[in-house]
């Protein structure tokens, strides 16, 4: 029964690593990667220019490279017709490489300056993904969206900076998946969505180093967190999430070894806590649900030892506690259950060798506690 759940339990938070190896998903065609991992010592910068082709500043680019090694595109003059780049993609970049091919600069660039593009609204789909050397990258203040894998196994990026992008308001999945360097974010007051697997497998993450906090408690519009959003993010140890929060997504913390509690009474419109959400997280203490919470669904806290005490009789509106949803919590001595909840799960508290008693006494309108071999 252990491996079934646990087979569940992982089934989404694997896919990320067969979704986003695939060749032609967010992989770069063969010999086009952003480095041979090889990093000089000194900073190579790269700028973004404020235009949609490249072709014209070859030339001026190469001068300016061999003199300091630093390729600086908008301070070249224009040699070509302008355009506003509203967007960057794979083909974008794919255009840089072409042209620096024959020198070991761009191999060697790793900040990504596109902050003076004044018209750059999104980041495409896989637009910088496997640029090993890749550090740092530099974000403009116009950016509306950032698309699926765009920096997906940049395993050298360190630190991303969105606070500024004041029209950020959807990150998508798998953005920043893998990025395993990545070790502080500062999100914007204004994003709205984070996607699936978007930061996951981002073993060094926080926004505090020090204290391994991620505090999302500014984002004021944030209504949805994906799926397996912060899945495996191995040094995060807790995480402030804001009031406005509507949903979080199956596995969207899944395996957080470091995870020690969680906070979610100030989220007023969080009525669901998905699957797996919280699963495997082994040193998780404590948990403080919203008010308004109505069901916690299948192994949402599965596998969690370290939880020992928890009172859920205050929850008025919780009627469903799914199956395995506390399961394999080996600490646990305690819980408490409100009065209004109806069904309680096939294997809700299986495998709980410290539970030394529950009363239902009171729950007056419970009709069902199911079977596991009733399913």
């Amino acid at each position: 029964m252990k491996g079934d759940i646990m087979k569940k339990i992982n089934k989404l938070l694997v896919a990320i690593i067969i979704a986003i190896s695939q060749p032609g998903t967010c992989a770069t065609a063969p010999g086009s990667g952003c480095g041979d991992g090889t990093v000089a010592e000194d900073e190579r910068l790269v700028n973004a220019p404020n235009r949609d082709s490249l072709s014209g500043f070859a030339s001026g680019a190469l001068a300016t490279a061999q003199g300091n090694g630093i390729l600086d595109l908008p301070a070249l003059p224009a040699t070509s017709e302008l355009w506003a780049l509203e967007s960057f993609g794979p083909d974008d970049l794919q255009r840089w490489r072409h042209l620096f091919v024959h020198t070991p600069y761009f191999s060697f660039a790793y900040i990504v300056d596109l902050s003076r593009c004044a018209s750059l609204k999104c980041i495409e789909k896989c637009a910088f993904a496997d640029c090993l050397v890749l550090k740092e990258i530099r974000f403009p203040a116009c950016l509306e969206q950032i698309g699926e894998g765009a920096f997906v196994r940049c395993e050298r990026l360190k630190g991303i900076d969105l606070r500024h992008c004041e029209h950020l308001k959807c990150i998508e999945k798998f953005a920043f998946a893998q990025c395993r360097g990545l070790e502080e974010i500062s999100l914007p007051a204004c994003l709205e969505q984070i996607g699936d697997f978007a930061f996951a497998y981002c073993n060094r993450l926080s926004c505090d180093q020090l204290n391994g906090i991620i505090d999302l408690s500014h984002c004021e519009r944030l209504k949805d967190i994906g799926g397996g959003a912060f899945s495996n993010c191995l040094s995060l140890e807790e995480i402030i999430l804001p009031a406005c929060l509507e949903q979080i997504g199956e596995c969207a913390f899944a395996c957080c070894n470091r995870l020690k509690g969680i906070d979610l009474s100030r989220c007023e419109r969080l009525k669901d806590i998905e699957k797996c959400a919280f699963a495997c997280c082994p040193v998780l203490e404590e948990i403080r649900l919203p008010a308004c919470l109505e069901q916690i669904r299948g192994s949402a806290f599965y596998c969690c030892p370290n939880l020992k005490r928890i009172d859920l009789s205050h929850y008025g509106h919780l009627k469903a506690i799914g199956g395995w949803a506390f399961g394999r919590c080996r600490g646990l001595e305690e819980i408490r259950l409100p009065a209004c909840l109806e069904q309680i799960r096939d294997s809700t508290f299986k495998h709980c060798p410290n539970l030394k008693g529950i009363d239902l006494s009171h729950c007056a309108s419970l009709q069902c506690i199911e079977d596991e071999e009733e399913k």
